[in-house]
């Protein structure tokens, strides 16, 4: 069986079989696996370029052949959760760079809502879009702060909302569409989000944009051509001591200084996060 597989000890919650309503052909996390079918289009493919019983090459073309079986059988559940993980990246240590797959991310994202959009079920469907955490990273207003997305034909077109919300207001928002009651104190006491229309009048059809093939295929350079003295190296060097194997594993706050030098370049320094609230976790020698 595959290692995702969800009989597998401690991959499901106590009490609740999880074999038949997932699916153990779409690959966990891994980061030398892709969200999307971009590596594929511009043949610049990840070390892992094929998974599962149908050997898809990405996240989201094994999720979208599920999808097409659904929709065939109208067996389309009212609730699913799709991971693709690749916003977390390597450092400048993968085997692409962080742009590369931040896009492989984005790029997945967009192909999910272009699919969902121009299928049958377009008009009754909501799709929440969330980090799985805000890595603490710099921020002019709070270094916690995450991008959070609704894209649905009942939601106001381009609205932002600017109150606060977070994970749980998503996941009471959700609740509240599917008719059920809230799961914890937590979400039972969340602002949902009110950003509605009476009717679906959003409901024009999504077309995801390719990234440049010069993102895609981006890729840090290889260690052997830098020499001792260049600061470049020190980084990746760096960077392959992190474990990205498991997710939330590599310091949040370092890994985003080793990114941000990556991009930005070696000498440039990250602006320091901004904490509305003090932070706990702060790195020695913080004020």
């Amino acid at each position: 069986m595959p290692d995702n597989y969800p009989d597998v000890v401690g991959n499901q919650p106590a009490g609740h079989d999880l074999a038949g309503i997932t699916d153990w052909d779409y690959r966990e996390f891994d980061s030398d696996y892709p969200d999307s079918e971009a590596p594929l289009t511009y043949n610049c493919l990840y070390p892992e370029s094929a998974y599962g019983k149908y050997n898809s090459p990405s996240r989201y073309s094994e999720w979208v052949r599920v999808f097409k079986q659904m929709l065939a059988n109208n067996s389309v559940p009212a609730f699913m959760t799709v991971r693709l993980p690749h916003d977390h990246t390597q450092g400048p240590s993968g085997s692409k760079s962080p742009v590369a797959e931040v896009a492989d991310n984005d790029y997945a994202v967009g192909q999910l809502v272009q699919a969902i959009s121009q299928s049958p079920i377009w008009q009754s469907t909501a799709i929440f879009v969330i980090e799985d955490d805000a890595q603490d990273g710099p921020d002019h207003v709070d270094a916690h702060r995450s991008p959070a997305y609704v894209i649905s034909p009942w939601i106001k077109q381009s609205s932002i909302d600017h109150g606060f919300h977070n994970t749980t207001s998503v996941l009471k928002t959700m609740e509240m569409l599917l008719g059920i009651p809230p799961l914890t104190s937590y979400d039972a006491v969340a602002n949902p989000i009110l950003d509605w229309d009476t009717k679906p009048s959003n409901s024009a059809p999504y077309a995801a944009i390719l990234p440049a093939q010069s993102i895609v295929c981006a890729t840090p350079p290889a260690l052997e051509t830098l020499s001792a003295s260049d600061p470049m190296r020190k980084i990746m060097l760096e960077s392959r001591g992190m474990d990205f194997v498991h997710p939330d594993s590599a310091p949040a706050r370092r890994l985003n200084e080793l990114i941000w030098k990556s991009v930005k370049g070696a000498n440039s320094e990250m602006p320091a996060p901004v904490h509305s609230l003090p932070s706990t976790d702060s790195d020695p020698g913080d004020d």
